[in-house]
């Protein structure tokens, strides 16, 4: 009796804290769109601007001077584009359909920003690929190859008692 009555209590606060959150999301939109229409941009133009990211187009950043490139693999990247950002490198990322690698393209004076975001990233990479398996997924692949013998053996034990 009691507990019907806190978890009613209980949803009708979730509910209410959902409405405001909901109401919260809409006002925000609002404001969004009416500052992008403010500076009579496209929607989809102003929401770009206001990325977090220093991702740019390979065009615009030629038409700024010197670029220099790196070719990286494909899990190399998202941690580049990481330290990229963190230090404030404008880049742009092309994948090379032949070969299957990236090219990460920036402007040639951030260069020192882009060796030491590189230096970052490579670290952060090897720290993930030298980590350990958890103990969870050890014990699951354990279970696997024992139920996987323990079925065997049952299924032989069991056609050679109705053999007999």
């Amino acid at each position: 009796m009691v507990n019907d009555e806190v978890n009613n209590k209980a949803i009708n606060i979730e509910i209410k804290v959902a409405q405001y959150s909901a109401k919260a999301i809409l006002k925000a939109m609002k404001k969004i769109i009416e500052d992008a229409a403010e500076k009579s941009q496209p929607f989809a133009d102003y929401l770009s601007e206001k990325r977090k990211t220093n991702s740019r187009k390979l065009k615009d950043m030629v038409k700024k001077g010197q670029l220099e490139n790196i070719d990286l693999q494909e899990g190399e990247v998202k941690e580049l584009k990481n330290q990229l950002n963190r230090y404030g490198v404008n880049f742009s990322v092309m994948k090379n359909k032949e070969s299957g690698l990236y090219s990460v393209f920036f402007q040639a004076k951030d260069t020192k920003a882009v060796d030491l975001a590189f230096k970052k990233a490579i670290e952060r990479y090897e720290k993930k690929e030298n980590r350990r398996d958890s103990t969870r997924d050890i014990l699951n692949k354990f279970k696997e190859r024992v139920k996987n013998t323990v079925v065997k053996n049952k299924v032989k034990e069991k056609h050679h008692q109705q053999e007999r």
